[in-house]
């Protein structure tokens, strides 16, 4: 075989017309052309430019202008050559965007010569690379490729003096297509007008609404017209619209978590990347916990209900967020840490407590911690804190259980019909004597259908201890200022459709962010309320709801007696009984919490042992009742002449706090804004203004200390190192982004 193989070698270098022989093939058809003017065929490249209109038989041109011969002499077309010189730049662009170059041809090449550079525009109809490819890496298009049969000689051949001058000649015909809106490109003055506006905030939607509109001065549909997502999202990753860190995903969440303990801040006081070893997560696991200055100093004010829970779908890679949250001044909900993890058990959560307590450098005492029936929550904050405040079940959730549980189990109709409101009186009443007797009602009511499935499930499940009990009846959390975690499902609910628009394929660097400007949006919530008070919210319709009700009782000479000093009366609505309402204390005429506009009273100045107010925590049509009893002429309120006298000489603490807050909230918004360099995303920066940034880096870093100059020579050569690997191993870097989180079935 082997001499087989030496013999064939020698027979090819060898000149079939003089048998000598050459020490290679090149050297050998080197000489058959020099000696003895013979090309042999070898199988070398043919020429790319082809004929686009002899397809039968393929006509190969070795150059662009022995295919204008051919189409001449063959075909009969000459081609509309136009020649144009420009004296400045200005006008030559001005030319170049009105041709719409950029919209139906590419460039093919551009190069420096001494003078001059030269660039050369083909038609984007022709197929350049003269062959076609069997191995296709993607499905083609369903209209097909926009690439012709052979080369449109359409072209362009562009040179630009140093004078500015600029000389251009342009073939202008095209041979082998008609004009098409799908081959052409959006032109650089589209491109820029949508970029525009992508910059400014318009909504996608806005803008393929107005690429839309057809004017009377539009003949024919333009590319424009046909603008669709796909166009939008490719200006925005190309000019970094959304202000992403990194392409990479995994680099672009630790520039975040940097940016956030700049200059000793720690917002992001937990933070722990996939392949990174802990002592007590695995290895494949991703946790981040985040808490500014602002939810940290809430957390320390407003700690006597905590609320915690977990959502999911809130982005690419199917992390799962923790949010905690506590009910502030306003009796209003308000975020004070979230957690990002790749699961949502209790190993996690102490891991997310420890650090927190550790952030905070003190132990955190609630006195009610309202989670859903899930245990993890709480046993966590227990082993973590070492505390143990009351356990509060969400009421909402409990009734959902309720009804999915009495559909599959209770087969008789009536009883499944009626089972809701039963259970919700249960659920609803506040004197435990009542409460034992309906529960026993039920319970037998249950036992007498031969109901005793779902028996058995409430027994085990919601009244297998006191304890149990007390989680969720009502009549065990008087006062308590809780009833469900609705503050906290209301977050999600305003996470998910005003931050993330319902969109699930996120990133985490920008759930990241979104899930900043959520907190921000939270505080200028709270600063609105106070400068621009208004009656929107959801406390303040059931406030006026009350009133009115209030209204209607007084309509209805609905009795009011008075017991004593401070001390009132009011019959029930069904009649039965009389509800007890108390002065409660002396508030500052500036608190406007759960706030009448009418009564002129806050929450604070009254207390009534009615469900509504025991539960709920808000002003109910009994204290109204008896606001509009007491009602003096020329008085603001029942106490308001004592709140005046007492505060005449006296600044309001309430105005103070607030002043302060905003003081706060402004100075570190500020802080955070002059950390950010200024430098314009959207920008591409040419040689000059990239040598005047790097000149203001050199100087910089010359005029920092020792300390200083190892600490910023230290993050350059991290972000250098991680540039290199990424332009080295892009496509391994993102193949090892996120370890997969699905769960195999």
């Amino acid at each position: 075989m082997e001499a087989h193989t030496s013999q064939s070698q020698t027979k090819n270098k060898k000149c079939p017309l003089c048998d000598l022989e050459f020490s290679c093939v090149s050297a050998r058809n080197r000489h058959m052309k020099n000696f003895h003017n013979q090309i042999l065929n070898t199988n070398a490249r043919k020429s790319h430019i082809i004929c686009p209109l002899c397809t039968e038989n393929e006509i190969v041109c070795g150059s662009y202008k022995i295919l204008e011969e051919h189409l001449e002499v063959n075909h009969g077309i000459k081609l509309e050559i136009e020649t144009h010189n420009f004296a400045t730049r200005e006008s030559y662009e001005e030319w170049f965007e009105e041709q719409k170059i950029k919209t139906n041809y590419v460039s093919a090449r551009s190069k420096k010569i001494n003078e001059y550079v030269e660039k050369s525009y083909n038609c984007n109809r022709s197929n350049s690379e003269g062959h076609i490819s069997k191995c296709s890496k993607r499905t083609e298009k369903a209209g097909g490729s926009i690439k012709i049969y052979g080369i449109c000689p359409s072209r362009l051949n562009i040179k630009i003096w140093q004078t500015e001058e600029t000389t251009v000649k342009f073939w202008k015909s095209h041979v082998g297509h008609e004009e098409e809106i799908r081959s052409q490109h959006l032109s650089e003055k589209e491109k820029n007008e949508i970029v525009s506006k992508l910059s400014s905030g318009v909504t996608v939607e806005r803008i393929i609404s107005d690429a839309r509109k057809i004017t009377s001065e539009t003949e024919n549909i333009q590319r424009i017209n046909i603008l669709n997502r796909k166009d939008v999202s490719y200006l925005m990753k190309k000019h970094n619209i959304m202000k992403k860190k990194h392409e990479n995903s995994m680099i672009a969440v630790a520039l975040k978590v940097e940016e956030w303990n700049a200059n000793g801040k720690n917002y992001c006081f937990f933070f722990k990347q996939q392949g990174e070893s802990h002592p007590v997560l695995r290895v494949e696991d991703f946790c981040l916990g985040f808490m500014n200055e602002i939810m940290e100093r809430k957390l320390m004010d407003c700690c006597r209900i905590i609320c915690m829970d977990g959502t999911h779908c809130t982005n690419q890679k199917g992390m799962d967020l923790t949010i905690m949250l506590v009910k502030d001044d306003r009796n209003m909900g308000f975020p004070v840490a979230f957690f990002l993890s790749n699961r949502l058990d209790q190993v996690v959560q102490e891991v997310f407590l420890q650090a927190l307590r550790d952030k905070v450098n003190r132990v955190i005492e609630p006195q009610y911690f309202m989670t859903d029936d899930d245990s993890k929550y709480y046993n966590a904050w227990v082993k973590t804190m070492g505390t143990t405040p009351r356990r509060l079940l969400c009421s909402w959730h409990i009734i959902k259980n309720w009804v999915i549980q009495g559909r599959s189990k209770i087969r008789n109709e009536e009883i499944k019909k009626t089972m809701k409101t039963d259970l919700k009186k249960i659920l609803n009443e506040t004197k435990v004597e009542k409460f034992a007797q309906l529960t026993q009602k039920y319970f037998q009511k249950l036992q007498n259908a031969d109901e005793h499935v779902f028996l058995n499930y409430l027994t085990k499940y919601y009244y297998q201890s006191e304890e149990r009990i007390t989680m969720w009846a009502h009549c065990h959390r008087i006062n308590a200022g809780i009833n469900t975690n609705m503050a906290l499902e209301s977050l999600n609910n305003l996470l998910k459709t005003n931050q993330l628009k319902r969109k699930s394929n996120i990133t985490i660097d920008r759930l990241l962010e979104e899930i900043e400007n959520l907190v921000d949006g939270k505080m200028w919530q709270r600063i609105l309320m106070f400068e621009r008070p208004h009656s929107n919210t959801y406390q303040d319709r059931i406030v006026t709801k009350a009133h009115k009700l209030a209204e209607i009782m007084k309509a209805n000479h609905v009795e009011v007696l008075e017991v004593g000093f401070g001390e009132f009366r009011v019959k029930s609505s069904t009649g039965n009984s009389f509800y007890k309402i108390l002065y409660k204390e002396l508030c500052e005429t500036e608190c406007k919490t759960l706030y009448c506009k009418i009564c002129k009273v806050c929450i604070h100045r009254y207390i009534c042992d009615c469900p509504e107010y025991a539960i709920k925590t808000t002003i109910c049509k009994h204290i109204h009742l008896v606001c509009l009893h007491e009602h003096r002429p020329g008085s603001e309120s029942v106490l308001g002449d004592v709140a005046q006298l007492l505060s005449k000489n006296k600044s309001s603490d309430i105005k103070e706090e607030h002043k302060e807050e905003i003081e706060d909230f402004i100075r570190e918004k500020r802080s955070n804004n002059n950390d950010l360099p200024m430098i314009d995303d959207t920008e591409d920066y040419n040689l000059t203004q990239r040598t005047e940034i790097a000149n203001t880096f050199k100087n910089f870093i010359l005029s920092l200390n020792g300390e200083a100059f190892k600490r910023v020579v230290g993050k350059y050569s991290l972000i250098m190192d991680q540039e290199n690997r990424l332009a080295g191993h892009k496509r391994k870097m993102d193949k090892q982004e996120f370890f997969p989180t699905k769960r195999r079935k």
